[in-house]
Formats: structure tokens, C-alpha cells, sequence
């Protein structure tokens, strides 16, 4: 009798999402990945998404899981560009993946051949590129090995970022010219050369930012590239040593030695406004996301996350949050562009 009591209740808490996802997101990481093979339940809760409102006013989120296909591997997002989402499949028994583009907003979505047809299993980076206000259509590009050029074989073409007719990749000399179909050299900041850590990489408005970050120092620059690709040049000065101490969380004393400290930060995004005074800087720290005007150096919490793995396990890595610097936020713009 109480067996099937016990059972019951069971029951009843796998069957409630909310108590489930609490369960889930204290989960270690290999945990989770074997809990996504449970249902495909199981698999879009691990899979939400949060959306973080950049503005004051009232936001439904435009989606929270990835429903637009019934993939039986799970989708994630691979890139944001002009309102459109690339997405891929999860690697599928032999490794390799399905590739989506998908409007939010009209909730279309086109499913695009597999790269190299079936054997797209040498598929080192794939990026969308996509300009509403220089034509209606839209290319997709990829990298394969093996390349036609040098690359070494550690570096990423993970996550491309698209600005001014170009490709760029995080830490490369070279981008690709989308409509000459052509690799250039990229001018190398002195910040890459030093080997300081490089924490941020992505184009807003007519503007590609870089800013390079020290877990130890709460002060970096924003660094901006010039329209002619010739170089870059210092945009913002950032200091975030205010935010510290408004929000003590952020900083981690190691034990050894104990007078290191780290900032536990992450930009989740640079947001340049017309108005350029106006523009300013999301921040993920633990638990909250800050919007930090680049200008007067002013910030307001506006989002608190749910309770996470950041926020139950106590490790001295100043990295450790729910959001990583690499692939973990997208900026949603509204458009009505036809896929």
C-alpha cells in the first residue's frame, strides 16, 4: 500500500513541470544530457530558453522550447541575424546534424539540405547571412575539412558572426566576403596578441564589437572595427567595479591563494542605439542580468533567473554560470521577412 502511494507521488511530481525543471537545473551537466533521453518531455523542458526583456515594458516571451519541428534529437540555436534564427539539430548516431531557419515572429521555418549531402559529418561551421536592408534573401555559408585554406585544426568556425557583407570568426586574421565569395586578412588587435583572455564577439546595428576580459579585473575596453575593415579602435571603457559591490555574489575569493578574486560576469550582449549616449551592455552575473548604459556607466537589474547549477554547487571558477561567453545568448528582433 504505501509502495503505491510513493508511486503516486511520484507521479505527481514528474508530472509538474515547474517542480521538475527545479530538479533539473541543479543537475550537473552529464546529468541532464542523460536525462534528455528520457521523453521528448524531459527533453524540451532541459532545452528552455529564457527570455530576458532589454526594456521596461511588459514582454511575452516569443517561444520557450524549440517546438517548430519535432526532431528526435532536440534543436538549439546556432545564430541571430536580422530577426532570423539558425538552428541545428542535436548530433543525431553518427554525428551529424540537421540545419533550420526559423522566423519567431511568423513562426516559418525552412529546413535546408544537409551540407555535403549525407556526409556532412566534417562540418566545422555554418553561419547565415542575412541583410533585410540590402536584399530579401538570404546565403548560407560553410566551413568544411578538409578546408581549402590554412586553418589550424584546433580552431573554431562554431559560431560566425555576419556584419558588413562579411564573415568573421571568433579569433581569426581573415573574414569571408559574402558576395565576392572570397577570404580577406583581418588586421589582429595588439589585445590578441598578448594572450589576455578574449570574452566577447558580435556585431550590433552597423557595428562589430570586441572586448577582451580578465576574470581578476572588473575594468576592459570595447574595442570597435572600422567600416573599411583597416582596423580596430578603442569604443568603451568599461569598469564594473560598482556592480561588484552592489552585488557581492559576482566575486569569488579562491582559497588558494586567498587574496585572488574573481568577477563572475558573462556579456550576453552590446546593444548600440541610435542614439550612441543610449547604448549600453547586458551582463549575466550570478542569478541576474544588469543593463549597464557604456556612457555614464549607470546600471539597473532587469531580469532575475530562476535558480540554477550556479547557485547550488560552490566551485572557485569564475566562469561558472548558466550562460557561457560562446553560444548561449541571441538577440530576438521582430521582423515579418518571408523564409
Amino acid at each position: 500500500m504505501s509502495s503505491v502511494k510513493r508511486k503516486k507521488k511520484l507521479n505527481s511530481m514528474t508530472d509538474n513541470d515547474d517542480l521538475l525543471t527545479e530538479i533539473l537545473v541543479r543537475l550537473p551537466l552529464k546529468s541532464l544530457l542523460r536525462c534528455k533521453s528520457v521523453s521528448k518531455r524531459w527533453r524540451s523542458l532541459i532545452s528552455k530558453y529564457d527570455f530576458v526583456p532589454l526594456s521596461d515594458k511588459p514582454t511575452s516571451p516569443p517561444f520557450k522550447t524549440l517546438t517548430f519541428v519535432n526532431h528526435p534529437s532536440g534543436l538549439t540555436i546556432l545564430q541571430s541575424c536580422h530577426g532570423l534564427l539558425f538552428c541545428s539539430s542535436f548530433r543525431d548516431r553518427d554525428f551529424r546534424h540537421d540545419y533550420y531557419i526559423y522566423n519567431p515572429t511568423t513562426k516559418q521555418f525552412l529546413t535546408l539540405p544537409r551540407p555535403g549531402g549525407q556526409n556532412s559529418t566534417f562540418v566545422q561551421g555554418i553561419t547565415l547571412a542575412y541583410d533585410p536592408d540590402k536584399s530579401p534573401h538570404y546565403k548560407v555559408v560553410c566551413v568544411r575539412k578538409p578546408k581549402s585554406f590554412i586553418a589550424n585544426d584546433n580552431e573554431s568556425f562554431r559560431r560566425g558572426v555576419f556584419w558588413n557583407g562579411a564573415i568573421y570568426w571568433r579569433g581569426h586574421s581573415f573574414y569571408f566576403n559574402v558576395n565576392e565569395e572570397k577570404l580577406r586578412k583581418m588586421p589582429i588587435p595588439d589585445v590578441w596578441k598578448d594572450g589576455s583572455r578574449f570574452g566577447y564577439f558580435d556585431a550590433s546595428r552597423e557595428h562589430l564589437h570586441l572586448a577582451v576580459i580578465s576574470p581578476c579585473r572588473t575594468k576592459f575596453d570595447v574595442y570597435e572595427m572600422k567600416r573599411d575593415y583597416s582596423g580596430w579602435f578603442l569604443k568603451y571603457h568599461v569598469d564594473l567595479e560598482a556592480i561588484a559591490i552592489s552585488f557581492p555574489d559576482m566575486i569569488t575569493i579562491c582559497v588558494d591563494p586567498p587574496d585572488l578574486h574573481y568577477y563572475k560576469f558573462v556579456i550576453l550582449g552590446i546593444i548600440r542605439e541610435a542614439d550612441d549616449g543610449e547604448s549600453y551592455m547586458v551582463l549575466h552575473i550570478p542569478g541576474k542580468a544588469i543593463r549597464y548604459n557604456l556612457h555614464d556607466k549607470t546600471f539597473i537589474k532587469i531580469f532575475d533567473f530562476s535558480p540554477g547549477r550556479e547557485d547550488v554547487e560552490n566551485i572557485c571558477n569564475p566562469g561558472y554560470l548558466r550562460f557561457n561567453w560562446y553560444d548561449d545568448a541571441y538577440q530576438y528582433i521582430e521582423t515579418l521577412a518571408c523564409i
